[in-house]
């Protein structure tokens, strides 16, 4: 059964959610601060629609007066988010296994100019400029779905130029230069690296709407990082045709078009395999190198291919380390963006990633974190109820 509603719902067979929040802010020094973690999560968890904090205080049963120290704990409380966010990830990870890293960007719609990050943005699904902050965020994928575990806050120049503007918000030093997508993406998937998941999973991101040598630097970067990984990247990125396993040469050593050389390939061996659930995909392939030397630093070659749909179209143009996989492997690794899509629609609608009424920088990430943590709990534990 879902969460959301009633506060008792999530409270069945002991107290889980507790034992929950104990284990994720274990590190924070005060128990008055793990008491407002607790009831904040148990607030995002129970409360119907929008969910500000006097909302989530009377829906855990928390007097009016607790609404002060809800928004004080997110918003003006100097708590550490990253320990937090590895304990998440490693919870995660020993509840059952990661098919994926995907990362991906959530467009969160704001009225007003005064939240940290908000800046006019076009949003390819609206179809339009919207006033939003915009987020990166790393989802591990799972059987139980797409879960976030780690955030990156897109800040434009306008806000880290002006000091005025960078004090209120309270915005680190480190945070010194507006970031394009890629590096931002670049940052988590390093933090991945640094603290690496108990089992490999292929790092998985759309590129393909980035302008191509961002999404040529992305993947010598993931490169570099060590991981796996499936990436959709602009049809016009160059790649240098590769041998192929048969030690068949392919037309020219010179560079190609990624879509032009897919083209070519497709005229020879398009190839086709059954997927286990009834749907039937065409792999189109090809064996490829990055033309700069660093694409060859582990030796690897790397597999470009797009999935054909039932009329024969193509999809996006993807590039992967996994050059042994069936295509109905790499079918499946296309499709998880997309989920990235649903897990963000799901904590929009129903546990409150779009109400945080804070200002700060340190605040969005408390709120993304504790929405994050209430997003993973209903999806791991309340199915077991």
């Amino acid at each position: 059964m879902a969460v959301g509603g009633t506060a008792p719902e999530h409270r069945r067979s002991g107290d889980a959610l507790g034992a929950f929040t104990e284990d994720l802010f274990a590190h924070l020094p005060r128990a008055d601060q793990r008491r407002w973690a607790r009831t904040y999560l148990d607030g995002l968890l129970a409360t119907d629609g929008k969910k500000t904090v006097r909302r989530m205080a009377a829906a855990v049963g928390e007097p009016p007066t607790a609404a002060q120290s809800l928004h004080q704990f997110v918003s003006a409380s100097p708590w550490d988010w990253a320990p937090t966010r590895e304990r998440l990830r490693r919870w995660i990870e020993r509840r059952g296994s990661g098919r994926a890293w995907v990362v991906g960007r959530a467009f969160l719609p704001k009225r007003g100019s005064r939240s940290v990050g908000v800046h006019q943005r076009f949003d390819p699904a609206a179809g339009r400029t919207v006033n939003a902050q915009v987020g990166i965020g790393a989802f591990l994928a799972t059987p139980e779905g797409d879960l976030p575990v780690e955030w990156r806050l897109c800040l434009p120049d306008d806000w880290l130029a002006d000091p005025g503007t960078r004090r209120r918000a309270r915005i680190p030093e480190e945070e010194s230069a507006h970031l394009p997508l890629w590096r931002h993406a670049l940052r988590l998937t390093g933090e991945l690296a640094a603290s690496p998941p108990r089992d490999p999973a292929p790092v998985v991101s759309d590129m393909s709407g980035v302008p191509a040598e961002h999404a040529a630097a992305f993947v010598q970067g993931l490169t570099g990082q060590g991981h796996g990984f499936a990436v959709a990247v602009p049809g016009s990125l160059p790649l240098h045709p590769a041998p192929a396993a048969d030690g068949a040469t392919e037309p020219s050593t010179r560079t190609v078009e990624a879509r032009r050389l897919l083209v070519w390939n497709a005229t020879r061996s398009p190839g086709s395999a059954s997927l286990p659930v009834a749907v039937r995909a065409r792999v189109v392939s090809a064996p490829v190198r990055l033309p700069r030397p660093s694409s060859a630093q582990r030796g690897d070659r790397l597999r470009l291919f797009t999935v054909l749909d039932d009329h024969g179209a193509a999809g996006r143009t993807w590039l992967t380390t996994r050059t042994g996989d069936r295509d109905d492997r790499l079918a499946a690794l296309t499709r998880h963006p997309a989920g990235i899509d649903a897990a963000v629609g799901e904590m929009s609608d129903r546990y409150g990633l779009l109400d945080f009424e804070g200002r700060s920088f340190p605040g969005w990430h408390h709120h993304m974190t504790l929405v994050s943590a209430a997003y993973a709990y209903a999806r791991l534990v309340a199915p077991e109820r």
